[in-house]
């Protein structure tokens, strides 16, 4: 046996991205690779991605590797190796919530994409129609294990279609969401609970399959680093999926107005990717933050976007005229004429890359003390060079070179 301690350095900790990089290198080795939280809080099998995103290791987290078997010190040389290099990858809002003025309903939220649009409210419902427990008997309980595989493995094949598609619209950069989510998918922890579930409580695949998600995602709210926690997100697109699979209730998604503003109460990344975003203009979502992939994807589109807008969906129908003011974090639901008449004359309806109205100079940031500060971006993809200028940064601090692959 063999084994290490570790620190997590990186700045977004053990998220998705980088536990389907320790996944990935843990899966080449025969030994057996175990991570344990020095503080006892925790231990996680190397192997699996449900249980390293379960260990929550946020930056600085203190985390013991153990390796045993015939090849266990390349393994541990391996996982170490990859925690030294940030896991081979390179990124908080409160707000005021309602004021109403006549017919007038403004919400703040938090700006995660820039823009101001002017629309028409799309509502989108997601998730699919409640579950419901059925008993299985015992001569069914393999038919419905089997059930459940096929489930899995359609599920893979539209996961597998959403990454080839957000590849070539986004770029790779983006795409490696789906990377995740198709190990969730792979990962034995899920597909072993669910079934084992099925057998033990002759339940349908349904309802085990919720209760096996539910325990996972109950996990992820007790997660105090606010990055992390926005992963929950993730699971939850992928049990949806496979509830919507079992169910056979495929996602019927609307015909887009050509000034539509998506409002729902949350966004996973998967529905985004399915989405025709020809027409969209913009997007407003109760749920979510910074972080979150719903607003790394807008980001990448383009697309203006508020979220954290808490009850806003409940207030809105399809074909309210709807602001999103993403630069101040805002959304106007029935805005005034007054309202309308002043964005139109503001902005005259740009699109979310208007951008910063003036530019800002380079040159360093020099504080009251005289004490000169550079600032860079941080960068993903070659696109986001141009706001790098328009920001006033003086060059690219860090840029993702993996994407370039």
């Amino acid at each position: 046996m063999a084994e290490r301690t570790v620190q997590v350095t990186s700045r977004l900790g053990l998220h998705a991205r980088a536990a389907a990089n320790l996944v990935r290198v843990a899966t080449q080795f025969q030994s057996s690779l175990t991570l344990q939280r020095l503080d006892g809080n925790a231990e996680a099998d190397a192997k699996s991605i449900l249980s390293v995103l379960t260990l929550a290791a946020s930056r600085g987290t203190d985390l013991k590797v153990v390796a045993h078997g015939v090849d266990e010190q390349e393994a541990l040389d391996a996982i170490v190796g990859l925690f030294l290099r940030d896991f081979d990858e390179t990124e908080k809002v409160d707000s005021e919530r309602f004021s109403r003025a006549i017919n007038e309903l403004r919400c703040k939220g938090l700006g995660v994409s820039d823009g101001i649009v002017i629309g028409r409210v799309m509502r989108l419902q997601e998730g699919t129609h409640e579950v419901y427990r059925a008993h299985i008997a015992d001569a069914d309980l393999e038919r419905e294990r089997r059930r459940f595989r096929a489930a899995v493995r359609l599920s893979r094949r539209q996961l597998e279609t959403i990454k080839d598609r957000a590849e070539k619209e986004l770029g790779r950069g983006h795409a490696y969401i789906f990377d995740a989510h198709l190990l969730f998918l792979q990962d034995a922890k899920l597909t072993r609970d669910v079934e084992e579930y099925i057998v033990k409580e002759h339940s349908n695949a349904e309802w085990a399959a919720k209760v096996v998600g539910d325990r996972l995602l109950s996990i992820y709210t007790q997660i105090n680093d606010d990055y992390l926690r926005e992963r929950g997100s993730d699971i939850e697109d992928v049990i949806q999926r496979l509830l919507a699979n079992l169910t056979g209730e495929s996602p019927k998604y609307p015909n887009l107005s050509e000034d539509a503003v998506i409002v729902s109460t949350d966004l996973l990344p998967s529905t985004i990717a399915e989405l025709n975003l020809n027409h969209v203009k913009a997007i407003a979502t109760d749920a979510g933050g910074w972080a979150s992939h719903m607003a790394i994807i807008a980001r990448g589109l383009g697309l203006t976007a508020v979220v954290g807008l808490r009850d806003f969906y409940h207030h809105t129908r399809t074909g309210d005229q709807i602001i999103v003011d993403a630069r101040q974090g805002e959304v106007i639901l029935h805005p005034t004429p007054e309202t309308s008449e002043h964005y139109r004359f503001t902005v005259h309806e740009a699109g979310p890359t208007a951008g910063v109205q003036t530019k800002l100079e380079c040159g360093p940031v020099t504080t009251r003390d005289g004490v000169e500060i550079s600032l860079r971006a941080n960068v993903e993809l070659p696109t986001e060079f141009q706001a790098v200028r328009d920001f006033g940064a003086c060059g690219v601090g860090l840029f993702r070179s993996e994407f370039l692959l």
